[in-house]
């Protein structure tokens, strides 16, 4: 496997998608990945991309997705200690990993 692969599904943050996603968000708040692919017929991973394209519009939190504009500042601020907190374990298993790789080249 190839470390520099690319990513195989990102979209643009002046993708379409994203503002149907905002503007669902904005008649429906707070709703789960399930309750949006209901609506709009979506997979997991394109709701992912939205919300990674976009997050100064899209924020994901324990109670789905939001767009920041209607999540409060307690909402906005336990999604991104969420998202930290998620950071440094990734990061740490990277670090682990890397030391891995490198004890088995030497």
């Amino acid at each position: 496997m190839n470390a520099t692969q690319p990513k195989l599904f990102e979209l643009d943050p002046g993708d379409a998608s994203i503002d149907r996603l905002v503007e669902l968000l904005k008649t429906y708040g707070w709703l789960t990945r399930a309750r949006i692919s209901e609506l709009v017929n979506w997979d997991d991973r394109t709701v992912r991309a939205c919300v990674e394209a976009a997050p100064e519009r899209l924020v994901s939190g324990q109670k789905g997705f939001n767009v920041t504009s209607q999540a409060t500042a307690d909402e906005l601020s336990a999604a991104a200690r969420q998202s930290i907190d998620q950071a440094k374990k990734m990061e740490r298993k990277g670090i682990i990993w890397q030391k891995l790789a490198h004890a088995k080249v030497g």
